[in-house]
């Protein structure tokens, strides 16, 4: 019995380890699935967007939706940074921001939702903060 508190303290951590890791693998496999969605130019509508262009950042506000490829994104704003005259970080807030893609023709599309959505494409990394939810058919 005197293990008992220490097993209640590491169970959260193990069940978070495993999230991440299930995240991981699922993002990972999405991220290289479709690599013509990085070739394909940004798209975007939103209801207004100002360009600060000595901080380097466009932000889009109200009905934002980003398309790249297969990729989809909402937002109610959205904030990107540029280095050159490509986005690198993608940030889209909401209650929630979501974001769907297809990892492959034959796969059903990866839906995912969050408060916060980061989108680093240098990196072809995305993540998922607050409230985030993630789900994939089949």
């Amino acid at each position: 019995m005197p293990d008992m508190p220490r097993l209640k303290r590491s169970l959260p951590t193990l069940l978070l380890t495993v999230l991440l890791t299930v995240l991981g693998l699922t993002f990972s496999r999405w991220a290289t699935a479709l690599d013509s969605d990085r070739d394909q130019p940004i798209q975007i509508v939103a209801d207004l967007a100002v360009r600060d262009e000595l901080a380097g950042e466009t932000r889009y506000e109200g009905n934002v939706v980003l398309t790249q490829g297969s990729l989809v994104i909402t937002a109610d704003t959205l904030s990107i940074r540029h280095n050159t005259d490509e986005a690198d970080k993608i940030v889209a807030t909401g209650k929630p921001a979501t974001l769907v893609q297809q990892p492959t023709p034959d796969q059903a599309p990866v839906d995912a939702s969050a408060l916060r959505i980061e989108y680093v494409r240098s990196q072809d990394l995305v993540r998922l903060l607050e409230d985030a939810r993630i789900a994939q058919d089949g």
